[in-house]
């Protein structure tokens, strides 16, 4: 098979990751999508509720007839701007919920993450296969762990987690034969 050519940095969340994580957050917006990987029924990016994440204001999320909770999946290549974002809409009210390598020796994570956030939750027991953006199957291979950042607006301490993928591949319905 011939590999076709695509911007990693739009590797979808596998559904089961969603459903799992939509089931204690209950998003009202996926925040980094295009229209054909939205995973909420609202959605920002290029022809969504908003063109980019990183110029959302705050007030119109809360202002808004969806709830101000919102999962993101950033591109990978460039996340501090994104997590800057999510405890600037954390400290105005919304519930921001990230999947990010878990690599806690970054400088993003010791300066926006570490004591910042309120929550972070290690996924163990084996990595998560990203969804391909053109063929729609799982890729094989991830060659990092990921960590579920949470900046909650109705929390005020810092607490460490883990969950294994095993789990959340149950509790989230995943189906190996659906590439979900």
């Amino acid at each position: 098979m011939t590999e076709q050519k695509f911007d990693k940095d739009t590797w979808q969340t596998p559904k089961y990751v969603f459903n799992w994580l939509n089931m204690r957050f209950g998003f009202g917006i996926d925040g980094c999508a295009t229209e054909n990987n939205a995973l909420a029924q609202e959605y920002i990016g290029e022809k969504g509720l908003f063109n980019d994440f990183l110029s959302v204001r705050a007030d119109i999320l809360m202002d808004s007839i969806f709830n101000a909770s919102v999962y993101v999946n950033p591109p990978y290549s460039d996340v501090t701007p994104f997590i800057i974002k999510a405890k600037e809409l954390r400290d105005a009210g919304c519930l921001v919920v990230m999947l990010l390598n878990n690599d806690k020796s970054t400088q993003w994570y010791q300066k926006h993450i570490h004591n910042v956030a309120n929550e972070v939750i290690d996924i163990t027991g084996g990595r998560i296969a990203f969804i391909h953006p053109i063929t729609g199957k799982e890729i094989k291979g991830n060659s990092k762990g990921q960590m579920v950042v949470v900046f909650d607006p109705a929390m005020e301490d810092f607490v460490m987690r883990s969950v294994s993928l095993d789990f959340i591949k149950k509790v989230g319905g995943y189906d190996e034969n659906s590439n979900d």
